[in-house]
């Protein structure tokens, strides 16, 4: 039977079978088995230790109200309930409830981390070794569909890793039941974290494709950034500060904790005695007004909505990057339904909890640097990803003519959908939409006297995203093999040199301004918006100008060759006029 299951396997998914064959060994078997069972025994044993040791002490896991004779003035009116008493066979009277569930919520996130970093690590640097040994390029060849060959990788490369979440299942399943959480809701955590490990894993296999001039400290890179944003957001989780009614809860939902305030809530003990992952806290977040996170159903399908969407762009580019690795991620056509619907996602998260209307101006006003910081983050990232090399440049510029029977006229057109045509059509259209978007928003929310500060603060920040979009693109029309890495340089000095150097000192405003808006005060001169205007346009003509002649520089050069090769050639006469 074991051998039919491994034939149907190894039909469905050659990949699968390969990447199981090369980790499933007996020395790896048993060091995964050996630290699964060890961090589970470390853990329990941890919080045994936590349990109280002698009588008339305060614990967390204690239960008993002191004698009147021990309490201070402040604790008299409100005695503590964790006072540590033996019962008649001279044992503690202990919250095991209590004990257990935190001994489920340490399971639970420990797990979780190292799932996701772990897993994170091994795909990345997987491919890594593939490349530099060349084995990946004959993986690319096979006959075998993307899907199917990265669904084995996803599925295979990580395999010892799920053989420690499964031996760590049974204790973390009976550690929730004995803390009297549903079955049910442990199961949809459960659900979620499976769904968090095909959205990160599917993002560790795209940055493992594209990052390949890192030699080989992209999979610290992405692994260090993965476990720095669960970190932060589980300290955040155990500071009952996850919820923020600013657009950094958009961020939060690719945490998967996110579902743990759900789970604990169910437990028969008040948030005060639980102190951390408040569900308050969790329910009271809304989207455009809407409170759809009051009930662990919809966090539960909320949060697997929300993976499956942002898994599916992730496919997107793993799709069009798998086989030819000079590919951009994502079409422009789809770039546009991407940043849109992040844009409209941030926009929900806006709206400040407080009641009070002469407070919620001043709220908003603070949740639109967060924003433009976000959206600034999300089109460098566009930038990156729509943007051609060298190679794919010249081949536009040379066939575009050859293509269009009206070159000027189809040329719009061209920029804004074209495949292989340069990224900064497409960018300042999205930039366009997006705007237009948070416009509308300005428009709508009671902003008082702060509309037109806002309103110009989103032209300064659109204009300096047009000019790093400029700058990238002309920088990737250079001849050596490293212009990704000076792009990515030269967008980086941009930002971070002016207002490092505004803190040496003073530096006019117009520089800061032209480059990063977003360091801007709370209010700018009409005259020094339209002056900063100017400046930026003027670069980013500038740019193009000098990013259209190196165009048709590089296509004309690269036809003169071609056209000489074919001179060199001699004929080739057929075999029969021999």
């Amino acid at each position: 039977m074991l051998a039919t299951v491994k034939e149907r396997i190894s039909n469905w998914n050659p990949q699968l079978v390969r990447e199981i064959k090369g980790r499933w060994k007996p020395r790896n078997l048993v060091i995964a088995v050996g630290g699964s069972l060890l961090s589970q025994a470390l853990i329990y044993l941890g919080f045994r230790e936590e349990l109280p040791s002698t009588a008339n002490q305060m614990n967390r896991y204690c239960v008993g109200t002191p004698p009147a004779d021990e309490l201070n003035a402040a604790q008299f009116h409100n005695p503590p309930n964790n006072y540590c008493l033996e019962n008649s066979a001279g044992n503690f009277v202990i919250n095991w409830e209590l004990w257990w569930l935190d001994v489920f919520t340490w399971l639970s996130v420990f797990f979780l981390i190292v799932l996701l970093v772990a897993g994170t690590y091994v795909l990345i640097s997987d491919l890594s070794q593939e490349q530099q040994k060349g084995t990946l390029s004959f993986v690319r060849l096979t006959p075998r569909s993307v899907s199917n060959l990265l669904a084995g990788k996803i599925l295979g490369v990580p395999v010892l890793i799920y053989t420690v979440m499964l031996l760590a299942f049974p204790l973390h399943l009976w550690a929730g039941m004995a803390a009297k959480i549903p079955v049910s809701l442990i199961l949809g955590w459960d659900l979620v974290v499976v769904a968090s490990c095909v959205f990160f894993y599917s993002a560790a296999l795209l940055y493992g494709l594209v990052t390949t001039g890192l030699n080989g400290m992209q999979s610290w890179l992405g692994t260090g950034i993965v476990f720095a944003f669960l970190l932060m957001a589980t300290k955040a989780g155990y500071s009952n500060a996850l919820v923020n009614h600013n657009p950094f809860d958009w961020l939060t939902l690719f945490y998967p904790g996110k579902l743990l305030p759900y789970l604990i809530g169910e437990t028969p003990h008040s948030l005060e005695t639980i102190g951390y992952f408040n569900l308050k806290e969790a329910a009271a977040l809304k989207w455009y007004g809407l409170p759809l996170w009051n009930h662990a159903s919809s966090a539960i399908a909320l949060l697997i909505v929300n993976y499956a969407w942002w898994t599916y762009w992730a496919w997107q580019g793993l799709q069009r990057c798998f086989r030819n690795s000079h590919s951009t991620l994502f079409s422009k056509q789809k770039s546009f339904w991407f940043t849109g619907s992040i844009t409209v996602s941030l926009l929900g998260f806006m709206y400040p909890q407080t009641g009070d209307p002469e407070y919620v101006s001043a709220e908003l006003l603070e949740n639109f640097p967060i924003l433009f910081g976000i959206e600034f983050a999300v089109f460098l990232f566009l930038i990156a990803a729509l943007s051609p090399h060298r190679q794919t440049l010249q081949d536009w510029a040379r066939y575009r003519h050859q293509k269009n029977d009206k070159p000027t006229r189809n040329l719009p057109a061209d920029l804004m959908r074209g495949e292989y045509s340069p990224a900064g059509g497409a960018i300042a259209l999205n930039l366009a939409t997006n705007s237009l978007l948070i416009m509308i928003a300005i428009g709508f929310l009671p902003l008082e006297n702060h509309r037109l500060f806002l309103g110009g603060m989103v032209l300064l920040t659109s204009s300096a995203l047009l000019i790093y979009a400029s700058l990238a693109q002309l920088l990737l029309l250079m001849k050596t093999p490293k212009r990704g890495i000076f792009a990515t340089v030269a967008v980086s000095t941009l930002m971070v040199v002016p207002a490092m150097l505004d803190n040496i000192f003073p530096l006019p405003p117009i520089v800061s301004l032209t480059f990063f808006p977003i360091a801007a005060g709370a209010h700018i001169p009409s005259n020094l918006l339209f002056l900063t205007l100017v400046a930026q346009w003027a670069v980013i003509i500038s740019c193009n100008i000098q990013l259209t002649r190196q165009l048709k520089k590089a296509g004309a050069s690269s036809t003169k060759s071609l056209f000489s090769q074919q001179k060199t050639t001699p004929p080739r006469l057929p075999e029969n006029a021999q």
